[in-house]
């Protein structure tokens, strides 16, 4: 075992429960964890996976009277610009078109009673590096590989662009939302609930202003709610006995030539 690697010794069930028992909880009651307690869940879910281990993840801990004045200025802001996409899931389950009045009517209602955050949780913004590869230093790199590797496996000037400008945003990305989802795992591990919010991220600039919330050359790529989860609550109820998953479809390629 490498050398500061935790001991593990939790099964394959467990795990599996973990990973099917979470649920996206937003009804949360009014007992506040401790800081201990997220660190312990920061910490747990510095192990996510990241591109070239490079584990460009921050944290911002945002304690319950903090979050609930970021919940009340974006939160509702955030579900309306959502209205479209929400207002599409509720016309396929109910089997038909709805007017437009109609379907932003029954959407509203459906946030009101399920989507909008209650109780006192905390919300942690994980946000990562900005860290730029100079053109310069890749017009170097190409002309050092080009002398030293074969022609077909040199890529060309624009695939390294490209991999140091969206795809490498696209990395990070990914990088800080396996983060999250760490967080979430962790949280489920130990009766904690937790919810990740993108509908956060259409505001990040604004967020990032606000009390210096994000330190400078940074970006905030995504939020995560967590607390205790409020048993009695209908949604959380009705989150536990409804959650399905549709079966993945896999395609199993055929061996290349």
């Amino acid at each position: 075992m490498p050398d500061g690697t935790p001991p593990c010794n939790t099964t394959a069930d467990e795990i599996s429960r973990v990973v099917r028992q979470r649920r996206s909880v937003r009804h949360f009651t009014d007992e506040e964890l401790a800081r201990e307690q997220i660190l312990d869940l920061v910490r747990e879910a510095s192990w996510a996976p990241s591109g070239g281990n490079d584990q460009p993840w921050a944290v911002t801990a945002l304690a319950p009277p903090a979050a609930r004045v970021v919940r009340e200025r974006f939160e509702m802001r955030g579900w309306h610009a959502l209205v479209p996409k929400l207002a599409s899931i509720q016309e396929r389950a109910a089997g038909r078109d709805l007017d437009p009045e109609g379907s932003v009517r029954s959407t509203l209602g459906r946030i009101a009673d399920d989507a909008l955050t209650r109780g006192a949780p905390w919300l942690l913004l994980v946000h990562t590096i900005d860290s730029p590869i100079e053109e310069a230093w890749v017009l170097r790199m190409h002309a050092a590989l080009e002398r030293q590797v074969p022609a077909r496996e040199l890529p060309t000037l624009g695939e390294m662009r490209a991999t140091y400008g969206p795809v490498k945003e696209g990395v990070t990305f990914a990088s800080a939302i396996c983060f999250a989802y760490a967080l979430c795992l962790a949280a489920e591990a130990r009766g904690i609930a937790s919810c990740i919010q993108h509908t956060l991220l259409p505001f990040r600039d604004e967020i990032a202003r606000i009390h210096g919330l994000i330190p400078d050359g940074r970006i905030l790529q995504t939020a995560v709610l967590v607390g205790r989860a409020d048993p009695a609550d209908a949604s959380n109820v009705r989150a536990r006995q409804e959650a399905q998953r549709r079966p993945v479809e896999v395609l199993f390629a055929e061996p290349l030539e």
